[in-house]
């Protein structure tokens, strides 16, 4: 049996919770739609999202019957290390004991933790046709000296403001994964391989990007996955509605 890197059909739930005495926290989803006609899976090389009626109710079935294909890059997902750090004793590079901690055995508190909200809108389509603009350090750095240092605990989002822009309805959607890689639109912010390892180093065990990958184009993909992942967190790629959170103190 093979083990899963990635979690399907992840929906990435903010839960903002007010001071006291306050109304119930209020959830918001921050998933992608997941359809036939939206760019929900990666454009070449990976089997597309698709829905088929198999049954209807009627003479041959009493049921509705629907059969789903779905891939692991579909919507919004999650990578934790296996995907990029291979198992120990395979003899690859980067191989470790993290190797090991696949989805099922990821601990269920990691993917929950405070939401800290990185604004990083003004990187969008700032770059030539093909090329992600970086996320640094220092974007980090400057969130703290604003707010307070990251910690154990925290969720790391990095918001653009990508997904909410360009993730719509085919032909648009071309623009929001196949214009981007294809060299026909700048590509989609993203944090520079020294970023994830800073994030990482404060002990933060989630991070989630509102791009449709944690991977820099066009050549840093690899590398800024094993930046992140290499400390046993975990990414969530194709958040989306970052903007519906406060900057800190949702959940």
């Amino acid at each position: 049996m093979t083990h899963p890197t990635r979690l399907l059909a992840v929906v990435l739930l903010g839960l903002t919770i007010p001071a006291s005495p306050a109304p119930a926290a209020k959830p918001i989803d921050l998933s992608l739609l997941v359809a036939e006609d939206h760019p929900c899976t990666w454009p070449s090389g990976f089997p597309m999202f698709q829905l088929k009626h198999y049954r209807r109710i009627g003479s041959l079935t009493p049921y509705n019957i629907d059969v789903l294909t779905i891939d692991g890059n579909t919507g919004t997902q999650i990578d934790v290390p296996p995907h990029s750090i291979p198992r120990p004793g395979s003899g690859l590079e980067n191989e470790g004991p993290l190797g090991a901690i696949f989805t099922e055995k990821v601990p269920a508190w990691q993917f929950g933790g405070e939401a800290v909200v990185i604004d990083v809108s003004q990187l969008l389509d700032t770059t030539e046709n093909g090329v992600s603009s970086l996320i640094q350090p220092q974007h980090v750095l400057a969130w703290e000296k604003t707010h307070r240092k990251l910690r154990f605990g925290d969720v790391v989002l990095f918001k653009s403001g990508y997904t909410d822009k360009y993730y719509k309805p085919f032909p648009a959607g071309r623009r929001f994964i196949a214009d981007a890689v294809g060299n026909k639109a700048p590509g989609y912010p993203d944090p520079h391989p020294t970023c994830l390892e800073y994030v990482g180093s404060k002990q933060v065990m989630l991070m989630a990007t509102d791009s449709p990958s944690m991977g820099t184009l066009p050549d840093l993909v690899n590398i800024t996955h094993v930046a992140g992942l290499k400390h046993g967190g975990i990414f969530t790629e194709g958040a989306t509605g970052l903007g519906a959170l406060p900057t800190t103190g949702a959940f």
